[in-house]
């Protein structure tokens, strides 16, 4: 027994290859890099005001830019970008739209209208076209006017401040009726008419003159052509 104790006693220590498994050391995977964020697009650039002057038509972008679309440029160039900033095609109708004007073509948003005499423009007297506005946006576009005039603002109020423009008038012994004109800006020389005689203005109407504007247009002359 001593023996076989000792026999035991000498035995070596296990082989670890022989039959046992070898612990291996764990290795971190690869931190993969972060995956690169797309950046969000840019918002388009689209019209988000219509300033209405007695030269032009002023289209205000989100971005802070502009372009002036005056009444003496080719008519269809206007309608083009009206088209694009209000995101729809007008109404096109052949109609007489007013007595001294004569027939013409008329291109109509909701509360905007474009009035193409057939009569060809002659600046700096005869427009190519003229605009009217019965509301004060159309699809996110604000409609106005110099100095923020916008419809629906208060006919009192615009007599007080523009009194130089003010006009009320009866019609055919009709009510009576506020007329303003603003923006107004003489023109050069005409026959025997010295310049700044004859001008253009943006013609502000309120049939009511205790209610609201409820349209304006331009280029709106003092004169008969």
């Amino acid at each position: 027994m001593f023996a076989a104790v000792l026999l035991t006693g000498c035995a070596g220590a296990a082989d670890p290859g022989a039959g046992g498994s070898t612990a291996v050391a764990a290795t971190p995977s690869a931190t993969r890099p972060p995956a690169s964020e797309t950046p969000a697009p840019a918002p388009a650039v689209t019209v988000d005001s219509l300033v209405v002057r007695s030269e032009g038509i002023d289209l205000g972008r989100t971005d802070g830019s502009s372009e002036t679309y005056g009444y003496f440029d080719d008519t269809q160039t206007t309608i083009d970008a009206l088209t694009v900033a209000f995101g729809s095609d007008p109404v096109v109708e052949d109609v007489v739209p007013e007595r001294e004007t004569g027939p013409g073509t008329t291109y109509t948003w909701p509360g905007v209208v474009i009035t193409d005499p057939d009569t060809e423009g002659n600046a700096p007297f005869e427009s190519e076209y003229w605009i009217a506005v019965t509301a004060a946006s159309l699809n996110n576009v604000d409609l106005q006017t110099v100095d923020g005039i916008q419809v629906g603002d208060s006919a009192p109020a615009l007599e007080a401040a523009y009194p130089d423009g003010a006009t009320r008038i009866s019609v055919g012994g009709g009510p009576e009726r506020l007329d303003v004109n603003v923006d107004t800006v003489g023109l050069p020389a005409r026959d025997s008419v010295e310049a700044g005689e004859l001008t253009f203005s943006v013609w502000l109407i309120a049939p009511d003159p205790s209610g609201e504007l409820n349209e304006f247009r331009a280029p709106s002359p003092n004169f008969e052509n």
